[in-house]
């Protein structure tokens, strides 16, 4: 189902359905939602709005929903958005979100920004997520939170993936050469794997709490075979661990993208067989 993320407000968007998850404090979003037939949904914890009874369709829909947030929020807040909504992180310890309802902000149990958070008028926790609508965003007490979560995040990711630097990895995955295409998998690519599948193929990995692992192709292959339903077909590659502040960007980058737009990554059912691993 695709999301729609409004910061502080999040649409999941179906065939014929939207629904709407906001805080309490974004009455707003109560308010817009009434006059497009949108209904407390019990079963979900949320608010729906369905195509038949809204007369729109999903697109509108979601258009009308963050017309409301914008028209609620400061003035210069869509300048903000604008600013700030490619803003991602690369580790799962941290989230940080800017868009048209506000700011979602994630940080570690125990973080001190939590104390700094509870004594904003305004935004809402639940667990270690903070929602906080535009008209309350603070830019003196949330951007110097941004800035830490920013900091912290680029260590924990460079301290995840640093020790690896420098390895190799050689192998076949077991897809067709067309589906390689489809990933992207073509030398001088970054591409980026599920840790399952950097386990398969480099069992001295250890998991860490990183969005994605990030690999430079700098070979491949093409098996010839007579069908992938015969296993005779298949690619052949050579993978590079990129350097961690390299790596550290290309996973912001890729998680900054609206998530149906992402590329596909490996993951463990595409390793074939033994793959090798070597530094230098």
């Amino acid at each position: 189902m695709p999301t729609v993320d409004y910061g502080s407000v999040t649409l999941a968007v179906d065939a014929g359905r939207v629904d709407v998850y906001f805080p309490f404090e974004q009455g707003e979003v109560k308010a817009a939602l009434k006059p497009i037939n949108g209904r407390w949904n019990p079963d979900r914890r949320c608010w729906t709005v369905q195509t038949r009874f809204a007369k729109m369709d999903e697109e509108r829909i979601c258009a009308a929903i963050e017309e409301a947030l914008y028209a609620a929020a400061p003035k210069k807040w869509p300048q903000a958005v604008a600013g700030l909504s490619g803003y991602a992180c690369a580790t799962k310890k941290y989230d940080v979100k800017f868009g048209a309802g506000g700011v979602r902000i994630a940080l570690p149990a125990g973080h001190p920004c939590h104390w700094t958070l509870e004594h904003l008028p305004g935004a809402s926790r639940k667990g270690d997520v903070w929602s906080i609508p535009a008209r309350n965003a603070k830019q003196s007490v949330v951007m110097p939170v941004v800035e830490r979560a920013a900091r912290e995040d680029m260590k924990a990711f460079v301290d995840a993936v640093e020790p690896y630097e420098g390895r190799h990895m050689k192998g076949t995955i077991a897809i067709s050469p067309t589906e390689a295409d489809a990933l992207l998998l073509k030398p001088g690519r970054v591409i980026f794997a599920e840790f399952p599948f950097v386990k398969a193929a480099d069992p001295l990995v250890v998991n860490m709490p990183v969005h994605a692992w990030p690999f430079m192709v700098e070979a491949r292959e093409d098996k010839p075979g007579e069908g992938y339903e015969h296993l005779e077909e298949g690619v052949s590659l050579k993978l590079g661990y990129l350097d961690a502040r390299h790596g550290y960007k290309a996973v912001r980058k890729l998680q900054a993208m609206p998530e149906d737009d992402r590329p596909a990554r490996l993951d463990g059912p595409h390793v074939d067989g033994k793959w090798h691993c070597r530094r230098g």
